[in-house]
């Protein structure tokens, strides 16, 4: 069972206030797709010139290359969509297998800058359920619709709880898209980044001026 579902109504919402409190102050950490085991799958591949041949290894070389500018480019992208769209909070960013790292060890050398290289000293002191990391990923189908997302986590709640706004959409249209994933993927089409990152500005900003947000407050 879900953590979430083992909440109350009104417990669910005192977090989700406090949730979008932390996240406020001290950030969302942006996780960078890497692309990691194909990229070093293809590099040991290359690195073995002996068991293909030239056109194999030169095929192999340009898959590796395409691949890798393909995925600075995007991590770029989402540098940039974040960066200009989105001011809700301080935003940072991190490749995804720098992700286990974060989780234990916050203060370390692992976030990156709009040029991809890592910054020489820690970005962030916040640890425990205070992180809060935006990855893409699959909303649980018990508590959603099972659509690919983009979705906001912290350490102890894979998935947080609504009403606090956790997760946007890859796509318009998850079910027309989902089909096209499957059988035309070349049609297949995700919501551009920087629409991602307004819809989650949109998205923050609206929930701390919903009745929810200034109950709580005004509780207080």
């Amino acid at each position: 069972m879900h953590p979430c579902e083992e909440l109350s109504l009104e417990e669910r919402r005192e977090m989700a206030v406090e949730w979008i409190d932390r996240l406020k102050e001290n950030g969302l950490v942006i996780s960078l797709v890497s692309n990691r085991r194909q990229l070093e799958h293809l590099r040991s591949i290359i690195a073995q010139p002996e068991n293909q041949t030239e056109r194999s290894l030169a095929r192999n070389q340009k898959k590796y290359e395409e691949l890798k500018d393909k995925t600075e480019q995007t991590a770029k992208n989402a540098i940039a969509a974040f960066t200009e769209n989105y001011d809700f909070s301080p935003v940072y960013f991190i490749w995804d297998y720098d992700i286990p790292t974060l989780w234990l060890r916050p203060d370390s050398n692992i976030f990156v800058n709009p040029k991809l290289e890592f910054y020489a000293e820690p970005q962030f002191n916040a640890r425990g359920e205070d992180l809060f990391v935006l990855y893409r990923g699959r909303v649980d189908a018990a508590r959603g619709s099972g659509i690919e997302a983009w979705i906001v986590r912290n350490s102890k709640f894979n998935y947080l709880c609504r009403p606090f706004p956790y997760y946007v959409g890859r796509n318009d249209n998850w079910f027309i898209n989902a089909l096209l994933s499957v059988f035309h993927p070349d049609l297949y089409q995700e919501r551009d980044l920087m629409r991602v990152a307004e819809m989650f500005e949109e998205r923050f900003k609206s929930f701390t001026n919903s009745r929810v947000y200034i109950e709580s407050v005004l509780a207080d």
